[in-house]
């Protein structure tokens, strides 16, 4: 939902969802892992599925991605905080997986209020929808993305056995677009470039123009 339109209360919900349970898991869990640690020569481990929306400016899906950008920041300071206990914290950036994400929306047809500043134009309603509704259909399969990220996991994990203590990985990043999303963002490309991409995939440039004639510029 654009920012302008977001239910308070859902949003609210929605953070205590994706930020405040997994906390409230992990203290909850926490003696049973520094106890595991004292024991073990590898590091008890902790995976926090933060998404690659904790980094990725999708527009109309500001909650989520805040959601998950407070998870990897929590995520960050756990991975401090805990190492001195030998525990070890994994931020999982995730990218598409195939679920019930936008299913679960509003039944799949997750549509803007009718007085919103994105209803005003159809073209621009219908592609605002669309990415509401989950425009980016090509997601990848669930047991794919959880053999791939157990393999990062464990053959790190084999490394360090074998050579010495090899480093486990701070982030994976696996699922549809979790590659292009790193490039893109963490690299050396500008955020205008990418700012730009977005608004023409949502209509905002055509929504930008429309806004332009209406004021006579």
């Amino acid at each position: 939902m654009p920012v302008s339109d977001i239910s308070l209360p859902d949003a609210k919900a929605l953070f205590d969802l994706n930020v405040w349970s997994y906390i409230t898991i992990t203290q909850a869990f926490l003696p049973l892992l520094i106890n595991a640690a004292k024991t073990s020569p590898s590091p008890s481990l902790i995976l926090n599925n933060t998404s690659v929306s904790s980094i990725e400016q999708t527009p109309h899906n500001s909650a989520y991605h805040a959601s998950k950008a407070a998870a990897a920041m929590f995520s960050t300071h756990m991975r401090i905080e805990l190492e001195p206990f030998n525990l070890h914290v994994i931020d999982m950036k995730t990218g598409c997986v195939h679920s019930r994400f936008h299913a679960n929306h509003q039944e799949g047809i997750a549509s803007l209020p009718e007085n919103s500043l994105y209803a005003r134009d159809s073209k621009v309603q219908e592609m605002t929808e669309g990415a509401m509704r989950g425009a980016f259909p090509d997601r990848e399969d669930p047991e794919v993305w959880a053999r791939n990220v157990v393999n990062d996991i464990m053959s790190t994990w084999d490394r360090r056995a074998w050579l010495g203590g090899s480093a486990l990985p701070l982030e994976i990043w696996r699922g549809t677009g979790a590659w292009r999303t790193w490039f893109y963002n963490c690299t050396f490309w500008p955020t205008g470039w990418w700012d730009e991409w977005w608004r023409k995939a949502v209509g905002l440039d055509l929504l930008k123009e429309k806004v332009r004639k209406g004021y006579g510029a």
